[in-house]
């Protein structure tokens, strides 16, 4: 049976490894964020960072008319998520556009609130959306779960700039 000096000294032995071992989880944590995006090297071998930051595209059919390449996004970014409202079916109108593994990223609504529920509850970094293609206006009081909305006009090339610019950093 241990006297009381030798509890108390395994006591504080105990505290401190705890202590040591939690300091330096946080010390790893802290340097492997870096300044939030990963390095992938894709087939031209030019090396391209894609963003780790939380993003939310709402499908919508002028997004679609701009052939941004959706699939290779959700393939080499782990947080960007597409929200498709009811206007648009995954199955008729995105077929054979999605691999299986990036599935789980495409979120289909059966209507606008259900829409606006998930991007509340996704509460992204940033949110892109083509007001225009919308039947109503955007909720009151969304900005208070998102970081930036960020409202496209019914422009491609100004869809893909400027998608493209915040998850793809070359």
């Amino acid at each position: 049976m241990l006297d009381r000096r030798q509890r108390r000294n395994a006591s504080i032995i105990g505290a401190l490894v705890v202590l040591g071992a939690g300091a330096y989880a946080l010390y790893s944590y802290l340097t492997s964020e870096g300044d939030g995006d990963v390095e992938v090297v894709n087939d031209n071998d030019s090396r391209r960072k894609y963003t780790q930051r939380p993003i939310t595209i709402i499908l919508t059919e002028s997004i679609l008319s701009s052939n941004l390449p959706l699939n290779e996004i959700l393939k080499k970014t782990s947080d960007v998520v597409l929200v498709v409202p009811p206007d648009l079916s995954v199955d008729e109108d995105l077929q054979d556009e999605f691999e299986p593994d990036v599935e789980y990223k495409v979120i289909e609504c059966e209507t606008y609130e259900g829409v606006w529920s998930v991007v509340k509850h996704l509460n992204g970094e940033i949110i892109f959306v083509v007001k225009d293609d919308l039947p109503s206006e955007l909720p009151d009081g969304l900005e208070r779960y998102v970081g930036e909305i960020v409202e496209l006009d019914q422009n491609s090339s100004e869809i893909n700039e400027s998608i493209l610019s915040c998850i793809v950093n070359e």
